[in-house]
């Protein structure tokens, strides 16, 4: 899929995922966070490959029930 905005200059999806990836690293978040901030910085890390964590190691899971994150890194591969 090639990206419109950037298709002048022949970047594609993966060619800008290609670029961005080595540029991210670690992450740290351990401030409050509320669910409706993360999801969609979640949707880009997992669009570059990367992964978002809690400090157990564990995927995080966006509950109604709590609003509030647990503490979490975000990993950039």
């Amino acid at each position: 899929m090639t990206i419109t905005k950037f298709a002048p200059l022949g970047f594609t999806e993966q060619a800008m995922i290609d670029h961005l990836v080595p540029l991210i690293d670690i992450y740290p978040c351990f401030g409050p966070t509320c669910i409706r901030n993360t999801p969609a910085g979640h949707a880009v890390v997992i669009g570059v490959r990367g992964r978002l964590l809690t400090s157990n190691k564990e995927p995080i899971i966006y509950k109604p029930s709590n609003i509030f994150n647990p503490n979490f890194f975000v990993y950039g591969f």
